[in-house]
């Protein structure tokens, strides 16, 4: 299994917590994208892509994060920035 530096990702897949996937991650070298390791700075065609999986994800950023690669805190944050309320389980698309 690929998880590209996703903790998060990482953690759900293994039972841990990602605090701990971090710092296992940090010990041997190993980057990890967001907190607790280093940062990918957001193109303005990542956030492009981020709003436009907003009505293919049907609200639900939890399904967007695991599918782009991206953290799902930053995906709440465009989400919202951008008008969209977040869905626990997916449902209808809306726009404040």
């Amino acid at each position: 299994e690929s998880f590209n530096g996703n903790a998060t990702k990482a953690a759900e897949y293994f039972g841990h917590g990602s605090s701990m996937v971090r710092k296992l991650w940090n010990i041997n070298g190993l980057t990890c994208l967001g907190r607790g390791g280093k940062f990918r700075k957001l193109s303005g065609k990542d956030v492009i892509a981020i709003n436009n999986a907003y009505e293919q994800f049907m609200g639900n950023a939890k399904r967007c994060s695991e599918s782009l690669g991206i953290s799902l805190p930053t995906i709440i944050k465009y989400w919202r920035r951008a008008g969209y309320e977040i869905q626990a389980s997916g449902g209808g698309s809306h726009k404040k």
